[in-house]
């Protein structure tokens, strides 16, 4: 029964696509000027206005099902993968996922569509000051547990293991600079927020409920994240974070670059970055038997 509700969803969209939306380049396109992403993703609204009318009272129920509809297994949900990822990383990095095998990541545009946040492990946060903190103490048994990450997802805002977060095809690490004062109180922003409600609307207005890269905006107002206005809503967009950093034109740095292919995976270069966004704006854009396309400049 819900395979066939997500199917019926999937087809209305489809059949609707024709239709124009309304497009806001958004304020990464500054950043992406003079850059090879120039105009890349100037056109992120591949539904038409009057298909989120239609189904946004019941963003929440579709939300639940598409959450809990799994595609495949994600090409870094092997061991060496995930050690090399965990290897490279330090508390409060923001990591910003690719997962074409989570049909939820289908829905929205973009190549990369899911941000978590990694809160550290026990001895990291005993080293950066806040494992005693009362924001951190009630988590002492999940995150000796291996539940290092703080995600915003249809279950809310918990914590997640690496085997479930980093679960997915390809992983943009970035690094917020932050002196260590704003780093602690980042870690304990982060832990506040746990148990929180997630926002199925996707609308930075909407209050006391936040979906993934919303949480890490209000955590950390001073990095600026990129917004567009879409379908009558301010919203950030995943994409929009990691097309800012890839470019260089972010307050966060660029950390490393994870990809993965049923044929294996590998730690990609920032040029490979850029070339893979720009290549995946050029073609089809993947979302469920839709596909518009994105004026990025043809490789030289």
């Amino acid at each position: 029964m819900i395979g066939r509700f997500v199917a019926l969803v999937v087809v209305l969209l489809a059949g609707l696509a024709a239709c124009t939306p309304v497009q806001d380049a958004g304020s990464v396109a500054p950043a992406l000027a003079g850059t090879p992403l120039e105009h890349c993703c100037d056109s992120p609204a591949v539904y038409p206005p009057v298909v989120v009318a239609l189904t946004d009272p019941l963003a929440e129920p579709i939300g639940r099902l598409i959450h809990d509809s799994p595609v495949r297994t994600g090409y870094l949900a092997v061991p060496d993968a995930q050690a090399a990822i965990l290897d490279a990383l330090r508390p409060l990095d923001i990591l910003d996922m690719s997962n074409r095998g989570r049909l939820s990541s289908r829905f929205l545009p973009g190549r990369f569509t899911h941000v978590a946040v990694y809160l550290g492990t026990e001895a990291q946060l005993r080293a950066l000051g806040v494992w005693s903190s009362p924001r951190i103490v009630p988590q002492h048994q999940a995150i000796r547990d291996g539940q290092v990450f703080i995600e915003a997802d249809a279950e809310g805002v918990h914590l997640s293991p690496a085997e479930v977060v980093l679960n997915t095809d390809a992983v943009v690490v970035m690094r917020p600079q932050l002196g260590w004062s704003a780093r602690r109180a980042a870690a304990e922003g982060f832990a506040q927020r746990l148990g929180g409600a997630f926002d199925f609307h996707f609308d930075n207005a909407t209050p006391n409920a936040v979906y993934c890269a919303e949480l890490v905006g209000q955590v950390l107002p001073d990095l600026a994240l990129p917004t567009r206005h879409l379908y009558g809503r301010e919203t950030i967009l995943p994409e929009d974070i990691v097309l800012e950093t890839a470019v260089g034109k972010s307050q966060l740095t660029l950390v490393a670059y994870f990809t993965g292919t049923p044929d294996g995976w590998r730690r990609a270069t920032r040029a490979e970055l850029v070339a893979d966004l720009r290549d995946w704006w050029r073609g089809p854009v993947a979302t469920p038997q839709l596909a518009t396309a994105c004026p990025c400049p043809a490789p030289a």
